[in-house]
């Protein structure tokens, strides 16, 4: 083993060292953004869905607890993170949920 560690160079070794560090902080940017831009559409669905097209959403009926029951059968989980979707939705667009 010590042999074949003597043919290999320090500048080598630390620019695949570096190679491999750059792909995995690309890896873990673009996955950041795919996941940022997957939770906007879902809070944006969401807030379609529950306005169809009025200016305010008729709220109460229920519409996430149904959705994650429908989606997953983790219901509470999915719950808080579907409204956390349209929350972040609302925020993305500069405005706060309880806006008229």
């Amino acid at each position: 083993m010590k042999e074949n560690n003597s043919i290999i160079s320090d500048s080598l070794v630390a620019d695949v060292r570096n190679i491999i560090e750059e792909g995995r902080q690309r890896a873990f940017a673009t996955a950041g953004q795919v996941a940022i831009l997957t939770y906007w559409n879902v809070g944006r669905r969401i807030v379609e869905e529950e306005q169809q097209g009025n200016a305010r959403a008729d709220y109460g009926k229920g519409l996430i607890p149904a959705l994650a029951d429908r989606i997953c059968q983790q219901k509470r989980s999915y719950v808080t993170r579907l409204n956390n979707r349209k929350d972040s939705f609302w925020s993305s667009i500069g405005m706060s949920k309880y806006a008229g």
